[in-house]
């Protein structure tokens, strides 16, 4: 994603080239959850950070993404409902069930995560 270099040399990344552009990104819930709130930070700040560098770039990109969905074996369609519950059972999953850290992934408060994960039936299940 980030422009790095080598040996001298300076190569750049996804971001500089769809500087002022559109970005991409297939099969968005392949990406780990560690690089999703990356991509987030990016979007929200609006700057990348320079491998091997303290220094930061300011870039305007857009960013299109697609995931192939889970399909509802009934309806055969997903609803935002589901979408949701499988977020929110996917940051349990990668914060260990912690609830602080979660809901500050989410961007929703300790309340209304409770609620959801009620609500939606989650429970902590080790696969």
């Amino acid at each position: 994603m980030n422009g790095k270099k080598r040996y001298g040399e300076s190569h750049t990344g996804r971001f500089q080239i769809a500087n002022e552009g559109t970005l991409f990104l297939d099969e968005i819930s392949n990406i780990s959850l560690k690089v999703q709130a990356t991509l987030l930070r990016v979007i929200q700040e609006q700057e990348i950070p320079r491998v091997g560098s303290s220094n930061t770039e300011s870039v305007d990109v857009g960013l299109i993404a697609a995931k192939t969905p889970a399909v509802d074996a009934n309806s055969g369609k997903m609803t935002l409902v589901d979408v949701e519950r499988e977020h929110i059972e996917k940051a349990l999953r990668y914060f260990n069930f912690q609830i602080n850290k979660t809901a500050q992934f989410s961007g929703i408060d300790r309340k209304t995560l409770r609620t959801r994960i009620r609500n939606y039936g989650i429970n902590k299940v080790e696969e």
